[in-house]
């Protein structure tokens, strides 16, 4: 991995788990944030929360188990599989079809969840680190499949936190909620963009790439 994306890394994981003030500091000091982005990105990202607004954002936003939060967690946004056995309701549950997915990976890889983690192995923070596996790893083909699997959900995940965050009437939490939006269109650019770096360390030509919308961005 690439120091750059490896600094990239770093601030998507401390944004979206609980991380300390001084290294959340580090992370967001003006040069880091600004490597978020990909070189050749069009994005335009505004100042970082400060810690206090990251905090908030955090408490209220992004925890599992506090009422009306958003996890960054695949199997809430998506079908878990209910629709298959008929029932009317598929979304909005841990364990889904996409943890089960990102489970058997982990296990095929001797890969194992962490504690912490054992009721969302399709964390977010958790995708990242699993993609980045298998960019530098695995074959081209393998990171391409499992970025269309499982980061399909992003543009779904940036509607509904910005709903969420204007039913609350917080001027703050509705500024946060626009930063991470930021945030989530970078995480779709890094994707593809490690799914390029994979397939052209395979001698794959640019032709031969599946589109942005065909890999990542929905």
């Amino acid at each position: 991995m690439s120091d750059m994306r490896q600094d990239q890394l770093a601030l998507f994981s401390a944004l979206f788990v609980r991380t300390d003030e001084a290294t959340y500091a580090q992370l967001t000091a003006p040069d880091s944030w600004a490597a978020l982005a990909a070189r050749d990105s069009a994005l335009a990202l505004g100042q970082p929360p400060s810690f206090d607004a990251y905090r908030h954002f955090m408490n209220t936003m992004l925890t599992p188990g506090v009422p009306g939060a958003l996890p960054p967690v695949e199997s809430l946004y998506k079908d878990w599989g209910g629709h298959r056995a008929g029932l009317q309701h598929g979304q909005g549950y841990y364990l889904g079809d996409a943890a089960q997915h990102v489970r058997a990976v982990c296990e095929g890889l001797k890969i194992q969840v962490p504690d912490a983690f054992q009721a969302m192995p399709d964390h977010l923070v958790l995708l990242l680190e699993l993609f980045e596996y298998l960019r530098v790893h695995a074959p081209a083909q393998d990171a391409a499949d499992f970025a269309a699997h499982h980061f399909d959900w992003l543009g779904t995940y940036r509607d509904v936190l910005a709903d969420r965050a204007g039913q609350r009437d917080d001027a703050a939490l509705e500024e946060a909620a626009a930063s991470y939006g930021q945030v989530l269109a970078c995480i779709e650019e890094f994707v593809f963009a490690g799914v390029r770096e994979a397939r052209m360390r395979e001698g794959h030509s640019l032709s031969e790439e599946r589109s942005a919308e065909e890999v990542v961005l929905q």
